[in-house]
């Protein structure tokens, strides 16, 4: 992974004095998993062209060659170029790369963003099982998915609580209101309470 800091790259290895075999054999795992999972594909060529056709891929074709071979060298040259020691966000760095265009970013973000234990993944799995009991057995994957991740954020303080109680009361009143029946607010802790019909 540090491989892939832009701050570190080789220079991180070579610092703490590790062995060259040691070092060459990170980038033999870094290039291998570039080439097996990441590297583009090279555009296979069409069995049959025609005159036309093979007239203007003579001519185009060193803008193929040349597009083909910027695609192949992405690993080769970000490992040859110097560490930016001013990047302390290796992340917000490989996002800015444009992910979509930048198969090398995609990668980067891949192995920068795995994370580094199994307990928040054990954490909600457990959590999910708890939504999911004899009397709520046929709840749909996307709401025992969509309970879980929530439940995960405001654990977490992703979700300002402000905000949660706001979108509940909305969906209430909304709700009510289809009803037919109003929903005031009348107490300090935002609990909604409703009256008769409107």
């Amino acid at each position: 992974i540090i491989v892939l800091h832009p701050a570190h790259k080789l220079s991180y290895f070579r610092k703490r004095k590790w062995p060259e075999l040691w070092i060459d054999t990170a980038v033999s795992l870094v290039h291998d998993e570039w080439e097996l999972n990441y590297k583009p594909k090279q555009p296979t060529p069409l069995s049959s062209v025609t005159a036309e056709n093979s007239n203007s891929h003579k001519y185009f074709g060193d803008i193929e060659l040349s597009t083909a071979n910027a695609t192949h060298n992405l690993l080769t040259e970000y490992l040859a170029s110097p560490a930016l020691p001013l990047v302390t966000d290796p992340i917000a760095f490989w996002v800015s790369q444009i992910p979509e265009k930048n198969p090398l970013a995609t990668m980067a973000l891949d192995f920068l963003t795995a994370p580094t234990a199994s307990t928040d993944v054990e954490r909600a799995f457990s959590s999910g099982g708890r939504q999911v009991s004899k009397l709520r057995h046929s709840l749909a994957d996307e709401t025992i998915r969509a309970v879980t991740v929530l439940g995960s954020w405001s654990d977490n303080s992703l979700v300002p609580q402000s905000d949660l109680i706001d979108n509940i009361q909305k969906k209430t009143k909304g709700k009510h209101q289809a009803q037919g029946v109003e929903v005031v607010v009348v107490d300090s802790d935002d609990v909604p309470l409703t009256s008769g019909p409107e």
